[in-house]
């Protein structure tokens, strides 16, 4: 995030963090009283090249946060809403700015939907904001609503033409953010999706599930490419995988037998 910083949040806090990767000294976080979160981050993401980060909470809100040229001061500029208040999970912002998406994900079950509360297939909605950067608050997102699980991992691709979304049933959708259609449905997977990531350009992309393999894909077909099994580096499952920027490779976590 921004000039050699990078981002992140502590559990029951209601600011993000960032760090200074060689001087390790963190930006003071501004938040106007009346502003803000009202209840702790669940998650973060860098988005719009590096410039902005963007976080979502229980209280159904994403906030837009930068850094003031020349100060040490990270601040708010833009604020998101959810048209039920659902309690976000997952966000994603796409890295030329234009898209953020965010989903309920899985601290919910349909068994404890009271009447006034979300139903089972609120749950599985993606919301998706178009970011206008001449408005300061309260776009309305438009709604992808084909996941059948919840949606608990996400990224978009590198130019926002494409958002993959991995659920709990195993099951990666690609879709047009614009007009939230499916252009791909990979049910390859047999237990819950917890890593995407494209390469750049996205002319593929990766995914992981808790099990013993990740799967590269083409983008654009929707076939799979070829299979990584998590034994052939003495590992029994890979949790979470990333392309590396710059680079022809890709960095992933497993637990070892």
């Amino acid at each position: 995030f921004g000039e050699g910083y990078i981002t992140g949040f502590t559990s029951g806090e209601y600011m993000p963090k960032a760090l200074h990767i060689k001087t390790m000294t963190a930006l003071d976080v501004v938040v106007p009283k009346g502003e803000g979160h009202t209840s702790p981050i669940t998650s973060v993401s860098v988005m719009a090249a590096g410039s902005a980060v963007v976080t979502c909470a229980h209280d159904g809100m994403c906030l837009l946060w930068t850094r003031k040229k020349d100060t040490t001061s990270l601040f708010i500029y833009k604020e998101l809403s959810c048209s039920q208040a659902a309690p976000l999970n997952h966000v994603c912002g796409s890295k030329d700015g234009v898209y953020v998406v965010a989903s309920v994900g899985d601290s919910l079950t349909a068994e404890s939907f009271d009447d006034d509360q979300l139903t089972a297939a609120q749950v599985y909605v993606v919301y998706v904001w178009r970011i206008n950067p001449a408005v300061k608050t309260k776009g309305k997102p438009k709604e992808y609503t084909k996941h059948e699980q919840e949606v608990i991992c996400m990224e978009c691709s590198d130019s926002s033409a494409v958002v993959a979304t991995g659920s709990r049933d195993g099951c990666v959708h690609l879709w047009d953010p614009a007009l939230c259609t499916t252009l791909h449905v990979l049910s390859f997977h047999s237990s819950p999706i917890t890593s995407i990531s494209f390469s750049e350009p996205a002319r593929s992309f990766v995914a992981t599930s808790d099990a013993t393999k990740l799967t590269i894909w083409d983008t654009n077909t929707g076939f799979s490419c070829f299979t990584i099994c998590a034994s052939k580096f003495d590992l029994t499952t890979i949790r979470a995988v990333r392309f590396i920027t710059g680079y022809h490779g890709m960095a992933w976590v497993g637990a070892g037998s």
